[in-house]
């Protein structure tokens, strides 16, 4: 078996300024989600954590890709991205999270519009006769 090498994956220079951008825009997301008014508060506590979990992601990631390596320190790194792994999820389940309450607004909106539709539509007829 050879050995690891003792290497990180990726170089500083090139991990470094994409783990900013992605901190910074998480940062402007979220700083957008409390700006907007009339946004449900379910839904903004949602997308708030979905912003953390991107910043504590792009933490991890970058720190796995030039931070460690796996031949110097085999157990941080294994810690590492399982962190990251299991952030992933995280975020993912917040996405659906997100999702299945969005529709869920949509679903009761379109039944207040139908309702609102019918009544109208009773209204019209009782006036004609």
């Amino acid at each position: 078996m050879q050995p690891l090498p003792q290497s990180v994956i990726a170089p500083a220079w090139a991990v470094l300024p994409v783990a900013g951008l992605v901190v910074l825009w998480a940062l402007w997301y979220a700083w957008r989600i409390h700006a907007r008014p009339g946004m449900a508060p379910v839904r903004r506590r949602i997308r708030t954590a979905n912003a953390v979990v991107m910043v504590a992601l792009a933490g991890a990631l970058s720190y796995g890709l030039c931070g460690v390596s796996s031949a110097a320190s085999p157990r941080v790194f294994v810690t590492i991205w399982t962190a990251a792994a299991l952030l992933t999820l995280v975020m993912a389940c917040l996405a659906l999270l997100d999702s299945w309450y969005t529709a869920r607004l949509s679903l009761r909106a379109a039944g207040q519009l139908r309702r609102e539709l019918r009544g109208g539509r009773a209204e019209r007829d009782e006036g004609a006769g």
